[in-house]
């Protein structure tokens, strides 16, 4: 879980309740690390053209979910 320190500024104390939201939809048998970002940089959504193009985002949390089948 990659979170912006921006959106920690925003939420203070009420922070562990993101980390709360995404544990409930996931799951609490899956581990979970993570860390505070500057910002993140990519597309809004590659599969559009007007939506392709890289772009900064901020106060932004960034999932990456690992597995198998």
């Amino acid at each position: 879980m990659f979170s912006c320190v921006g959106r920690k500024l925003v939420l203070g104390r009420r922070i562990q309740e993101e980390v709360d939201a995404v544990r409930e939809i996931i799951g609490l048998d899956v581990p979970l690390i993570g860390f505070y970002t500057y910002g993140e940089i990519g597309p809004i959504d590659k599969t559009k053209k007007e939506l392709s193009s890289v772009k900064f985002h901020n106060e932004t949390v960034v999932l990456w979910v690992l597995g198998k089948e």
